[in-house]
């Protein structure tokens, strides 16, 4: 029987088998039309091992051993070593060879984080990119040809028809590298360890507060969180990537981190969110150089999520100066390119997330109105080609209110309703998103815009005079009727029929609803008015009630939660009563600890602050209230 030899296997980007060892050696100096005659001689043994070809470069060498095991050539027998003469020569193979790849590197399940193992576990084994060798093409020993039909193959005679199994793991770590390969040696590979665990706590814990809906279609759902899969996979396959989509990415990562900190008060997960909030506001600096560049350097979306992001990473690590950075940076992004251009579906998403965001910082943190930073964001947009866009102040001032009844009954078209950024135009608009991404109606934004004005005007010497009092009080007055014609409203929100199909839904959105009505008058009564807390307590108790009702509707799952956040710190400051401020501490508190937000806790930290505000200013009226009749004697 004739002496066998190696023989190397090569995948070819078809899903074939070719000779490429003596193939090449013979043929090196041959015409095209002498190679395709050996292409008409490979052997299709798979038809699914065309869908692995196309994760490598095609090139993988393999050869079959004596053992009927399919392990690369640089596991082969090296040339000089001896072999036991056992081959056969068949003209067909039985079994159909298994797929182990394809289904793993399958980015529509793999990347489903209901189905994502848990990470210490994925990423224990993780594949580490440095195993891949630079390793020189390895021929085996010519030996004499073996005569063979056409269509054949030379495999060891222990070979069984059997499918087989290939390890995933040998072929990732073990793999050779063909020469003329364009991908390096070596990757640096950054991708967080506990990266997968912590996108599945941001999906399934900390989403749950940002919105009522039970369903996929909110924001976070159609752009952050797919976004930041992408990111997690560009960064597993070592792409390269951009300073937006970086801030994004670690940016997430440290909103769940700091989540798990809050809820399991682990030391680790806050150090760890701090080291991805660093990394975050790295990227975001050098994002902001370039954002304004032409040729773009990212996506106009890109840099909006990313902004975004720090807003929330800002707002939940307690850091409110650079929540009110960002959210400037945001404000002079839309205005000078966002506005000027066609919105889409999507950008005007994101859009209503900003705008819902900076008018409830606005109204809950006070702030310098002509600090440095915003002097400079409003010159740099007044300075731009695309201020012309923006229909509303740029500072929040207050416009006319003659007749504002009959203006909260019109109609707002595209325009209006599009680059009214801030809500200054009182209308409907009936493309609005705010009801399906909050929950919240538009005209309840509406109105807290116009009493965040009000609030402004009330230190514009514009408004000094006898004449700027009167509009002052007639606009006020226009404000104060529209808050309480909410009550009288529906607190039934419209939102796409396909978006909800949980009736129970409807409750919370009510119970919402409610909530933002008696926190905006109260913000109105006093802030405009300054109207004694004690004629406030039965909206404060109107407030806790609903905070109430949530607890009793949602304690288990928590959607929405952080919605009710605003609403309660606006009552919570504003009551008197002991057994109140207790409820609302221990509301403050539980739920704090259940969605892991830094929020809760501190805005309780706020609201204790007012508490013992209050207090010291009643003791000084009580002194004072004493120390009246001795000086009358």
């Amino acid at each position: 029987m004739p002496v066998a030899q190696d023989i190397q296997i090569n995948r070819g980007p078809f899903g074939v088998f070719r000779f490429p060892t003596q193939v090449r050696r013979s043929n090196q100096h041959s015409s095209p039309e002498s190679a395709s005659s050996h292409r008409d001689d490979d052997v299709a043994l798979d038809p699914d091992l065309a869908s692995q070809d196309q994760l490598g470069d095609g090139g993988d060498r393999h050869s079959i051993t004596q053992d009927g095991s399919i392990v690369p050539v640089s596991e082969a027998q090296l040339p000089g070593k001896e072999q036991e003469p056992a081959a056969l020569s068949i003209t067909h193979v039985y079994g159909r060879l298994p797929s182990p790849l394809s289904d793993w590197y399958n980015t529509s399940e793999w990347w489903n984080m209901d189905e994502l193992p848990d990470s210490e576990s994925w990423w224990g084994e993780s594949v580490s990119v440095n195993h891949i060798r630079d390793t020189p093409e390895l021929q085996c020993q010519s030996s004499p040809p073996i005569q063979r039909p056409p269509n054949s193959i030379t495999i060891p005679q222990d070979f069984e028809a059997c499918p087989v199994a290939v390890s995933m793991d040998m072929q990732l770590q073990k793999q050779v590298i063909p020469a003329d390969s364009s991908i390096p040696p070596k990757i640096d590979c950054n991708v967080p360890h506990d990266a997968v665990h912590l996108l599945k706590h941001y999906s399934s814990t900390v989403l749950r507060g940002l919105t009522p809906y039970r369903h996929s279609k909110t924001p976070w759902h159609i752009l952050f969180i797919p976004y930041v899969k992408s990111c997690l996979a560009a960064l597993t396959l070592g792409e390269e990537m951009d300073h937006a989509s970086l801030t994004a990415f670690f940016g997430t990562l440290a909103v769940s981190a700091s989540s798990l900190g809050c809820m399991s008060n682990s030391r680790k997960w806050t150090q760890q969110a701090e080291t991805y909030k660093q990394q975050a506001r790295h990227h975001v600096r050098l994002m902001l150089k370039t954002a304004y560049d032409v040729p773009k350097v990212s996506k106009y979306k890109s840099i909006l999520m990313a902004i975004l992001t720090m807003v929330q990473i800002s707002s939940v690590s307690g850091t409110r100066d650079q929540t009110e950075c960002y959210l400037l940076e945001a404000e002079k992004f839309i205005r000078v390119k966002g506005l000027n251009r066609r919105k889409s579906r999507k950008v005007r998403l994101l859009h209503h997330c900003y705008t819902f965001e900076r008018l409830l910082h606005e109204s809950t943190y006070p702030t310098i109105t002509q600090s440095a930073h915003r002097l400079h964001v409003r010159r740099a947009i007044e300075s731009s080609n695309a201020s012309a866009y923006s229909l509303d102040s740029l500072s929040f001032r207050l416009t006319s209110c003659v007749d504002l009844d009959q203006q909260m009954q019109k109609f707002k078209d595209q325009q209006e309703g599009e680059n009214d950024l801030h809500l200054q135009i009182p209308g409907i608009w009936l493309a609005t998103l705010y009801p399906e991404i909050f929950g919240i109606p538009e005209i309840h934004l509406l109105l807290l815009s116009l009493v965040i004005r009000l609030e402004r005007a009330k230190e514009d010497s514009e408004y000094a005079g006898a004449a700027g009092l009167k509009e002052f009080l007639g606009c006020a007055k226009a404000v104060e009727k529209g808050i309480h014609r909410l009550k009288r409203m529906s607190a039934n929100v419209v939102v796409d029929a396909s978006a909800t199909t949980d009736k129970d839904c409807q409750g919370l959105l009510e119970n919402l609803a409610q909530a933002m009505q008696l926190a905006v008058a109260i913000y109105f009564y006093r802030t405009i008015y300054n109207v004694e807390p004690d004629m406030l307590q039965d909206k404060v108790r109107g407030v806790r009630d609903c905070l109430l009702r949530f607890e009793a509707t949602e304690s288990e799952t928590g959607y929405g939660s952080a919605r009710l956040l605003w609403p309660a710190t606006i009552a919570a400051k504003e009551a008197e009563d002991l057994k109140v401020r207790r409820t609302f501490r221990r509301w403050f508190t539980d739920w704090g600890r259940r969605s892991g937000l830094r929020s809760f806790p501190d805005a309780l930290e706020d609201v204790e602050r007012a508490w013992e505000e209050k207090r010291g200013t009643d003791a000084v009226e009580a002194t004072e209230t004493s120390i009246l009749p001795d000086q009358a004697v």
